[in-house]
């Protein structure tokens, strides 16, 4: 099994956008004259740009295994079908898309799973996810799941949980 945690491509792509609140803002605060060369502010703008550079949102999971028995390996089949079923509307459909093969012989099996939670809706309680997962011979692509149970509180790389839920939760005046 292998985990890999990274920052989303939404990410690289809004700071190549820079001129969105909080990045624009933030690099006008650096340049002020009152923080010293090198030193990000610690503003609001600044602290919400760290938290989108520095927050693990793209995860992805690879488990390999053989000698699987086929009674597991039929009800592993099942539950993926009601994953599926369950996620239709979200599909994204591509020419081909389920029977694009990944590479991988029968003998050895794969499962690798990647989920990016996106920026958007945050404002409104609800969290957006894409999920993507492939098997020995199929890819499957679900994009923009709505999931309406608010901000899941994800790892950072270098601000600590101490210091987010403080600012976010007003314990430091904004």
């Amino acid at each position: 099994m292998g985990i890999k945690a990274s920052a989303g491509s939404w990410v690289i792509q809004r700071r190549s956008e820079a001129n969105i609140w909080p990045y624009k803002e933030c690099d006008k605060e650096k340049k002020n004259q009152n923080w010293a060369p090198g030193i990000v502010p610690q503003t609001e703008a600044c602290y919400h740009a760290a938290l989108d550079f520095t927050t693990l949102s793209n995860y992805n999971f690879e488990f390999r295994f053989a000698a699987v028995p086929f009674q597991l390996e039929k009800m592993m089949g099942k539950v993926g079908d009601l994953i599926s079923l369950s996620l239709l509307p979200y599909w994204k459909a591509e020419p081909n898309s389920n029977s694009e093969q990944v590479g991988q012989s029968k003998e050895i099996g794969r499962v690798q799973v990647n989920v990016t939670f996106l920026p958007d809706k945050l404002e409104e309680g609800h969290q957006m996810v894409n999920l993507h997962w492939a098997t020995n011979n199929v890819i499957e692509r679900y994009d923009h799941i709505d999931i309406p149970v608010g901000r899941f509180l994800l790892p950072s790389t270098s601000i600590s949980q101490t210091a987010r839920i403080a600012y976010e939760g007003d314990v430091i005046r904004k």
